[in-house]
């Protein structure tokens, strides 16, 4: 009984894997110009469409890129405002400069008349006037996911979903991540207001903030009975407490600094049309501003320090980094290789939860079952053919 339960429960796995690995290969080629290899041209037509709503989003937007296209219809525009001086039939008017047809073009020139290989179905991300790295931003997304942290584990460890579910347990993980995307909706202004810092921005996050924090006191010390001390209360809340709080106190005084000390606006694209010097439009659009930065050089390593005071508050700074922040040079792990390596734990995990339980029911321990009167276990039964 005990290898027929651990056979079943492999075998669930791999269907479940070999499942999600047909899936993607049927779906993920419908996507125009998707992410897979050539090889998978021919399962599908999907791969021979023009251009697809994301490769027209994300293709043409990399900085880089549209840099270097840019440059090129300035060139392109600059000559023939000085040909039409000669000839005057030549209407500027009705010329059309799309980043992505050039770069199309330019693919198009390579491949077939230069016989030069370029894969012309990759995909760039999209590049957006933001910068959520700074370091005016780290704390107010670590505070902002903080404020979160307490919902996401009464959804994950006390089923507090975004609506009352009575149905097949196998469902559950499927309704937590519906409730966790409606929960989400209802603090995407927070981190939006945050991200665009603006003042409009600013000012929705700072009342967003306010009335999360007032929430969050009246159900932790109004609504409830306390059976304890107000001085354990405020420990075991003290890491929420402080999130919004510091939001709360944060935000104000941004959206004060902003309106007193406005940005420059950056534009998001080169204006070709109202634009006198093309150049200098180009060095200031975002993405220019994104490229000239790659070109600088970066700062020289700071001194060793000198004297006790800064030798102690340097090893005092640097604790974080050493801990947290240690890099090994070329060492890298990818997205594939971290979720597979989840995957093997939660197996691992699986299987001996399993024998556990299984080793539990044999000596006659059914602690870890739900009781019948708060649940149903006839889900969980296991009917086994004769």
């Amino acid at each position: 009984m005990f290898f027929y339960n651990i056979f079943i429960g492999i075998f669930s796995c791999l269907m479940r894997i070999l499942k999600s690995i047909i899936l993607g290969a049927l779906f993920l080629p419908r996507l125009d110009h998707s992410t897979l290899p050539r090889k998978f041209q021919k399962m599908d037509p999907g791969f021979d469409a023009y251009c697809g709503f994301m490769h027209i989003e994300s293709t043409h937007t990399n900085p880089v890129a549209m840099v270097f296209i840019s440059i090129l219809q300035a060139e392109s525009l600059t000559s023939l405002k000085k040909n039409s001086k000669k000839h005057s039939n030549i209407n500027l008017q009705d010329l059309k400069f799309s980043p992505l047809e050039t770069m199309a073009s330019i693919a198009e020139l390579l491949r077939n008349y230069l016989q030069f290989p370029v894969n012309t179905t990759f995909t760039y991300t999209v590049t957006l006037p933001m910068d959520i790295l700074k370091t005016s931003h780290r704390f107010s997304y670590a505070a902002a996911f903080g404020t979160l942290a307490r919902l996401c584990s009464d959804i994950v460890f006390d089923s507090k979903y975004a609506f009352n579910y009575i149905g097949p347990t196998y469902l559950k993980v499927f309704i937590a991540l519906v409730s966790m995307l409606i929960y989400g909706l209802g603090y995407f202004p927070l981190f939006a207001g945050i991200t665009t810092a603006s003042p409009l921005g600013y000012l929705v996050a700072t009342l967003f903030s306010w009335v999360f924090t007032a929430e969050f006191f009246s159900n932790t010390f109004c609504k409830q009975q306390l059976d304890i001390s107000y001085l354990v209360l405020i420990v075991g809340v003290l890491p929420e407490m402080l999130c919004f709080l510091y939001l709360s106190f944060s935000l104000p005084v941004r959206f004060v600094i902003s309106i007193a000390k406005p940005k420059r606006k950056t534009k998001l694209a080169v204006d070709f049309e109202s634009s006198e010097d093309l150049y200098e439009s180009i060095r200031k659009s975002y993405q220019g501003i994104h490229v000239t930065k790659l070109f600088q050089r970066p700062p020289p390593p700071p001194s060793p320090p000198e004297g006790i005071k800064e030798k102690l508050t340097h090893l005092l700074t640097s604790i974080s980094e050493k801990i947290f922040y240690k890099r090994t040079k070329g060492c890298f792990f990818t997205s594939i290789m971290v979720a597979f390596t989840i995957n093997a734990v939660f197996l691992l995990h699986y299987l001996t939860s399993y024998r556990e339980n299984l080793l539990s029911l044999y000596k006659g321990d059914n602690k870890h079952l739900t009781p019948r009167t708060e649940k149903s276990n006839a889900s969980l039964v296991v009917i086994i053919p004769s």
